[in-house]
């Protein structure tokens, strides 16, 4: 297909599951390679050697067009668990992951492009080779936070696993129409406490609506946030106590679970996402910036909660 679109000079887009907000993987009057039914893979292994003649204890090939469900699934029953994207319909090896791959649970393993041990991917000449830590070193260096299809087209993935520990699952929500001064009062807490969770803590997360996930036991997770957000909601007029959603969920064994929770609490029918006709973005915050100028931060959020736009942020 790509020596194709050479011969006859035309643009290529790639496209997993289309789950893609800005639209990458669409593209009008381009050659569409869609990875979703290539070749699948899932094998576990315990004893991966990359090309610098180094052993990984545990890791796990993924394909170009495969699902974080399917590896999810393929990690069931095991002691593995993955850092993985909380909704299951995304790309276990494309646009997430080359985009840098921001996982609820990367405060405590890091990014997606993180655990990359090798990728096999073919290039815009139509080779098809292997980069990692050793070998196409550049390529490996790019691949890693470039942009999904950016340096060519990725049709397997080596992947670190890791230990399986215990999950709890938070869904908080602040239901529409509660008045303002609730989602200030929280945003107040916010700022107060997000710098210094536990790195067990991670999520996605807006002024108003939260979707978190705690690696550890509830009662880790009792101490750490949760009855900190439970004596917030006291505090609050009762009368608006029903507008404050706190939902909890625990027992649950890896990231896998957690995903299956949230399908569970929303109702998904677990179908990609197609591109929205929208500007979108994602932002940094500094952690220093928000201890360092606490009511500076508060400000900026409270702007964005009455602005009516939905902003995503993400705990790092």
């Amino acid at each position: 297909a790509i020596q194709f679109a050479n011969k006859f000079n035309i643009a290529i887009t790639v496209k997993t599951t289309g789950h893609s907000f800005s639209g990458s993987s669409f593209g009008r009057d381009t050659l569409l390679i869609w990875m979703r039914n290539f070749q699948k893979f899932g094998q576990i292994s315990n004893d991966f050697c990359d090309s610098c003649g180094k052993v990984h204890p545990a890791s796990i090939k993924m394909g170009g067009g495969q699902t974080w469900r399917e590896i999810y699934g393929r990690l069931a029953g095991t002691d593995y668990n993955i850092l993985g994207a909380l909704a299951n319909v995304i790309s276990s090896s494309g646009g997430w992951l080359m985009g840098a791959g921001l996982s609820p649970m990367s405060p405590n393993h890091g990014l997606g492009i993180d655990n990359v041990l090798r990728f096999d991917v073919v290039l815009p000449n139509g080779c098809l080779v292997t980069a990692d830590a050793c070998q196409n070193t550049d390529l490996f260096w790019a691949l890693r936070g470039g942009g999904g299809g950016t340096f060519g087209v990725v049709v397997s993935t080596q992947y670190k696993l890791l230990p399986k520990n215990p999950f709890v699952f938070l869904i908080f929500n602040i239901v529409p129409g509660t008045p303002i001064e609730v989602v200030d009062s929280f945003i107040d807490l916010w700022v107060m406490k997000s710098p210094h969770l536990d790195q067990r803590w991670g999520g996605y997360w807006n002024t108003t609506l939260g979707t978190f996930i705690f690696e550890g036991s509830m009662e880790d997770a009792d101490k750490t946030f949760l009855n900190d957000l439970r004596k917030w909601k006291n505090s609050i007029k009762p009368k608006y106590h029903e507008n404050i959603i706190i939902q909890v969920q625990d027992g649950l064994d890896g990231i896998s679970s957690a995903s299956l929770a949230l399908d569970g609490f929303w109702g998904f029918d677990s179908t990609a996402v197609s591109a929205l006709t929208k500007n979108s973005g994602s932002w940094f915050v500094s952690r220093k910036w928000v201890v360092d100028d606490e009511k500076r931060a508060r400000k900026f959020l409270k702007d964005i909660a009455r602005s009516g736009k939905l902003v995503l942020s993400y705990i790092l």
